[in-house]
């Protein structure tokens, strides 16, 4: 034990001994290493963001055909692995274009959905959660019906048969005015009318005005802009020398309404010439009025708008390449103007124009591409450019560039007939009246019958 002491004390002093030779002047500094930090671990992500499940659509199905216009798009709901709330992008394609987004940020698997007719359609839906981690259906296509053919839902309306009469959908509201009527109108001696009627279906019938201020319109043009409704120029008629007789006397006065039913005149004398057979369309927030036959006979080739009805701006006297006329159409389609049509004298056109600003035109589609030139009326509808034949064959046309057309199934029950009217109201094509056409090609009566298709 003695011995094993003394070790102690000897190593003790060796190092005492030691740090004070260090600490010399002349000695030699000792190196303590450093103590070496440990390095630190990063923190672990305690949670990773998961995408949503997988999940079905449901309908319309895949491969479906003839769905309906006003179609209900389903799917099964996608379940996120973490619990998040999921929302859902829904994106529609027609015809092989590129998906667009129609609804984003959907909460429930469900959308109603308008859509055009006679079109194949692609969809999908992309479930995404709160940190944009997403999903991706399968791809479904399907088909849309074609329109209906035509069907009669009134054989004998209250206001009288005529042909020639104007139509209008305005406030909820089909719209009448004036016309032809009576056993003489084959010949143009027949009455002509002044009164103006409203309609909540169609069907029934309500007299708004026996004698309308602005008196008869024949091929009158209404026209809807700025919540009002206008009667603009066109064909009216005054006392002839003989008898009970009326001449044509021909307008370029502007009549407005709020109601349809109390009308003023905003412009008695407008900057255009009297004339009728002219075309109206609303156009960049404007009414645009071309052409027409004045009543010196000449067929007019100038285009003219207002913003309000009342003063009148001069676009263009002499359409460059399109020749003057009267009875055309002008229709807003694809964000363009098109020019559809006409008449001047004995010469019909088959032609098609569109321009971007009214001014500069270019020629679309002309000869047998064209299926109407005279009596007829156009409109789109679900996307889609619609004429509607008045003139002999009645026959409806479709197209989706104003090139190739194609044409709604005929119902042999649907009279043939001239100068009817037609409109777009309450999502259904409504064709009224006539001048009946008889199989031999002779005129017959007189005709105030509803048509629709839809």
């Amino acid at each position: 034990m003695k011995t094993r002491s003394i070790l102690i004390i000897a190593i003790f002093t060796a190092l005492i001994s030691l740090v004070s030779c260090n600490n010399d002047d002349n000695g030699v500094i000792a190196v303590i290493p450093e103590a070496k930090e440990e390095p630190k671990e990063e923190p672990k992500d305690e949670h990773i963001n998961q995408a949503p499940g997988s999940f079905d659509l449901v309908t319309v199905g895949n491969n479906e055909i003839v769905v309906d216009f006003s179609a209900t798009f389903e799917w099964n709901e996608a379940v996120d692995p973490d619990g998040d709330a999921v929302t859902y992008d829904f994106y529609l394609a027609k015809n092989g274009a590129p998906f667009n987004p129609i609804a984003i940020d959907l909460i429930t698997p469900t959308l109603n959905q308008e859509l055009s007719f006679s079109d194949e359609y692609q969809w999908r839906v992309t479930a995404k959660d709160s940190l944009a981690a997403s999903s991706e259906s399968a791809t479904f296509s399907f088909s849309t019906r074609n329109l209906n053919p035509i069907r009669r839902i009134e054989n004998q309306t209250s206001f009288s048969p005529r042909r020639g009469h104007g139509m209008v959908s305005f406030q909820n509201r089909l719209w009448l005015f004036g016309g032809e009527s009576g056993e003489l109108v084959a010949s143009g001696l027949g009455k002509k009318e002044k009164d103006l009627w409203y309609s909540d279906n169609g069907i029934n019938w309500q007299e708004s005005i026996v004698l309308a201020p602005f008196g008869h319109r024949s091929f009158s043009t209404p026209i809807v802009y700025k919540e009002k409704l206008y009667i603009i120029g066109g064909a009216s008629s005054k006392p002839g020398t003989i008898g009970n007789s009326e001449i044509i006397d021909y307008k370029n006065d502007v009549w407005a309404s709020n109601n349809g039913a109390d009308w003023t005149q905003v412009q008695l004398n407008s900057a255009f010439s009297k004339r009728y057979g002219h075309s109206l369309v609303v156009f960049k927030d404007k009414i645009w009025l071309y052409g027409g036959v004045d009543k010196d006979g000449i067929y007019r080739n100038d285009m003219y708008s207002s913003g309000d009805g009342v003063s009148w701006n001069l676009i263009n006297g002499n359409l460059f390449n399109v020749s003057a006329r009267a009875f055309t159409k002008l229709v807003v389609f694809n964000d363009k103007l098109f020019l559809i049509g006409g008449r001047n004298k004995d010469v019909l056109f088959n032609e098609i124009w569109e321009s971007e600003n009214g001014a500069d035109w270019s020629l679309v589609a002309q000869g047998n591409e064209v299926p109407v030139n005279f009596l007829f009326n156009a409109f789109v509808y679900r996307d889609k450019l619609i004429l509607v034949d008045q003139f002999i064959e009645n026959n409806i046309w479709y197209s989706d560039d104003a090139i190739t057309w194609k044409m709604v199934e005929e119902n042999i029950q649907f009279t043939k007939r001239q100068a009817s009217s037609s409109v777009l109201y309450n999502d259904k094509i409504h064709i009224i009246g006539g001048l009946k056409i008889e199989n031999d090609g002779t005129f017959g009566e007189l005709l105030n019958d509803v048509w629709v298709v839809e």
